[in-house]
């Protein structure tokens, strides 16, 4: 049987990743800074081991920001939309996907 593999992008298709294999955990975050960046209440996001997941096209659009002092969270965005897109966790042990990326 073959790896479910699952498309994502930005808003405006610059920006390309590829999941594959276990889907890893979901979670709606509630935390301060996902809420900011969201301008929601939480953010629903997969945790995926990194090496489930790859850029497809567009790696070199990507902005990111870490925040001071945090040991976990970081950011990424699509420099041509805005659009927030997957970030390697600070631990190097996951990748974050933002749930509404996925295609």
């Amino acid at each position: 049987m073959s790896a479910k593999i699952i498309e994502g992008s930005c808003l405006c298709g610059a920006v390309k990743y590829q999941v594959s294999g276990h889907l890893g955990i979901f979670q709606y975050c509630h935390c301060s800074r996902c809420r900011k960046v969201t301008g929601g209440a939480f953010s629903p996001n997969l945790l995926i081991r990194p090496e489930h997941f790859r850029w497809l096209q567009g790696k070199d659009k990507l902005g990111r920001y870490e925040y001071p002092g945090a040991r976990h969270y970081a950011t990424s965005f699509c420099r041509v939309c805005g659009s927030t897109m997957p970030w390697l966790a600070q631990s190097g042990k996951s990748v974050v996907v933002p749930a509404g990326t996925l295609d």
